[in-house]
């Protein structure tokens, strides 16, 4: 096993995290990033919001799945990569990996998770401890660095 399929692999275990909590949590794991749904709702009365409609709930859920399932493919792109004998199919997994990642480093930067207000994460460059900025950052560097490596 090489460097390519070590980094193939650790890229798989990073996109099946990411992606099966996204499709299996409640509400698309948001209330873990530090979302509160309920609390963006309108108030109704003194100490109290307005519940969050049924189709709100199925729109997060379905969006996250949807995000989950891109994931979950991009994770079973990198295992097949791994376990493939042509080395021209794991470099383009690779590839394909490294362009994903600078999108989401893109978009961490340019559309911030949250804006610090009552049921919404900080804002900033790193917002959420386990999703965004720093795990791309670092699987980016295994990428790049498994190239050269193999």
């Amino acid at each position: 096993m090489g460097w390519l399929d070590v980094a193939l692999c650790v890229n798989a275990l990073c996109m099946l995290y990411l992606g099966l909590n996204h499709i299996f949590c409640a509400l698309g794991n948001f209330e873990a990033l530090g979302y509160s749904v309920a609390a963006f709702m309108p108030p109704i009365k003194k100490n109290k919001r307005a519940p969050v409609p049924d189709e709100l709930s199925r729109l997060l859920e379905h969006a996250a799945a949807v995000l989950g399932a891109a994931q979950v493919a991009l994770a079973a792109m990198c295992l097949l990569a791994s376990f493939s004998e042509w080395p021209r199919a794991k470099k383009l997994a690779i590839r394909t990996m490294a362009v994903y990642l600078l999108i989401v480093l893109m978009v961490e930067n340019t559309h911030p998770a949250g804006t610090g207000a009552d049921g919404s994460p900080a804002a900033g460059l790193y917002p959420m401890p386990l999703h965004g900025l720093y795990p791309a950052a670092t699987l980016l560097a295994v990428n790049v660095g498994a190239t050269f490596l193999d």
